[in-house]
């Protein structure tokens, strides 16, 4: 039998997504939630910190994100127009 581990980034689950089954965290902002790649990125502009996400518009000192940055997964997934809410 195998085991299941249960793996958390900054408070957040990864999951696969159910498109292209990269490893995605969902964290909230502002009441929605937004799927961002598990994996840092240098040219990424997303922070995950204690289970939420801030938008980094510039970033001179990326020790001050220990966690690293990370990218919207709506910016890498070729699926992620199936998964967009419109408004």
């Amino acid at each position: 039998m195998t085991e299941r581990v249960l793996v958390e980034i900054a408070g957040c689950r990864v999951v696969k997504c159910s498109s292209c089954h990269a490893d995605i965290i969902f964290a909230p902002h502002r009441g929605s939630l937004m799927p961002i790649d598990a994996e840092t990125h240098p040219a990424g502009n997303l922070a995950v910190i204690d289970g939420t996400y801030v938008i980094v518009r510039e970033c001179n000192h990326p020790e001050m994100f220990p966690g690293g940055l990370r990218r919207s997964h709506f910016a890498t997934c070729p699926a992620a127009a199936k998964h967009r809410k419109r408004a």
